[in-house]
């Protein structure tokens, strides 16, 4: 009997000896799924769940997870300090309000591709702010990998990656107005320009696309990414994932050494120059770029010093007419194009051609500006350089050629 009751002390003594020296947890995570939902996003659910149960071995974090949305509530919240949102929303009001609370109240929330997903049906106000005033527009078709930026290399949640990474194949959004432009948005990964065009059935073909933001106002990352069984193929992504997951939990994630280029590239003008964005007026031998984050065109002289046009919302192309010394820019985001006199560099028109115009040209002989739309608009447009109002008619085989390929396209002069 003395023998039994050693070993049970012994055994309870060892048993305590081992519970306290096992650490606490370091935080507590839930993630929020549906299956009742889009194949694709319930296989990345199950590919997310895996993964991040995972993580929480690794880095001694509790990870649960639950497909009842109703648990959006107070008292079911007030146990965790990261709220994960893997394939969707809230839909109840009831919901909506306890989440919205959570977060004023120093939560956290990490939400991938349809977590994000809001239009004009979803009638949710505060989450439209809350992800920096996105609202969706249209996306990619199929999935297809793509090459993404780092923008912000100084973020615990970035500060690891490499300076462009490709990314498995996802269906990408595209958001308008872009969350770029928001004060208080802090874009980490933007879709690399050099992309364009994606897509074979929805096709993307130009535009600011913020991937992965945070809203400086709460404690918050959003993700584009979230569509299929690709999502975890990448260890570059993967990482990305895991630094965001231990900053929003409150752990730091490990020191990283910082990019000599991080501390010595100056704060950004605009997304990126690209080919359509940049031009140089052989008349004058002025150049002119688009900051599509301000809103403005960047005149540099042959001699002298730069200076700065306000134009329409996130412009993204610039035409040249050297004949008549005129500079025009297609602002995707207001849907116009600004006329620039190349004289005194000050817009003297603005003309309404509809939603994001993305490409745009001229022909100095003719004196025809031709401007093309992106998706959903998808149409073609062709104006006069003289004039700023809508044109007449088109010639017998553009009409033809436009009602067979373009049958929302706009005409105007």
């Amino acid at each position: 009997m003395k023998i039994l009751l050693v070993i049970l002390f012994l055994s309870l003594a060892i048993a305590f000896n081992v519970a306290s020296q096992t650490p606490a947890p370091q935080f507590r995570a839930v993630a929020f799924y549906s299956t009742d939902t889009e194949g694709d996003h319930v296989l990345f659910a199950q590919d997310a769940l895996r993964f991040f149960a995972a993580l929480a071995q690794k880095h001694n974090f509790v990870f649960d997870a639950t497909t009842d949305w109703r648990n959006l509530n107070e008292t079911f919240l007030k146990n965790y300090q990261l709220v994960l949102w893997l394939n969707g929303s809230p839909a109840e009001p009831g919901e909506r309000r306890a989440f919205e609370n959570y977060m004023q109240s120093g939560g956290a929330w990490l939400g991938f591709h349809a977590a994000g997903y809001n239009d004009q049906d979803t009638r949710w106000p505060w989450f439209v702010d809350f992800l920096g005033g996105a609202v969706f527009y249209t996306n990619s078709w199929p999935p297809l990998p793509a090459h993404l930026l780092v923008n912000d290399p100084l973020h615990p949640a970035s500060a690891s990656l490499p300076n462009s990474f490709l990314a498995p194949q996802n269906e990408w959004y595209i958001w308008q107005p872009s969350p770029r432009l928001n004060k208080d948005v802090r874009v980490l990964l933007t879709f690399d320009p050099a992309n364009y065009p994606l897509g074979l059935k929805d096709i993307l073909t130009a535009g600011d696309l913020p991937v992965v933001w945070s809203n400086t106002k709460y404690r918050m990352v959003y993700m584009n990414m979230g569509h299929g069984d690709k999502i975890f193929t990448s260890a570059t992504q993967n990482k990305l994932f895991e630094d965001t997951i231990l900053w929003l939990g409150g752990k730091t994630p490990p020191p990283v050494k910082i990019r000599a280029h991080a501390l010595a590239a100056p704060p950004p003008s605009g997304l990126r120059v690209s080919f359509e964005a940049i031009a140089v007026n052989p008349k004058t031998g002025k150049v002119y770029a688009v900051d599509l984050v301000k809103g403005l065109l960047t005149v540099v002289p042959k001699t002298g010093r730069a200076s700065s046009i306000k134009v329409g919302d996130t412009p993204l192309a610039i035409a040249i007419n050297p004949q008549t010394n005129r500079i025009y820019v297609a602002n995707s985001g207001s849907g116009t194009v600004s006329v620039v006199d190349g004289d005194n560099d000050g817009v003297i028109a603005t003309v309404d051609v509809g939603s994001l115009p993305t490409v745009i040209a001229a022909n100095p002989a003719s004196n025809k500006i031709y401007i093309a739309r992106t998706p959903p608009a998808g149409d073609f447009s062709r104006c006069h350089g003289r004039q700023s109002r809508h044109q007449s008619s088109l010639s017998a085989e553009l009409r033809k050629w436009r009602r067979k390929q373009h049958p929302r396209a706009r005409r105007f002069r």
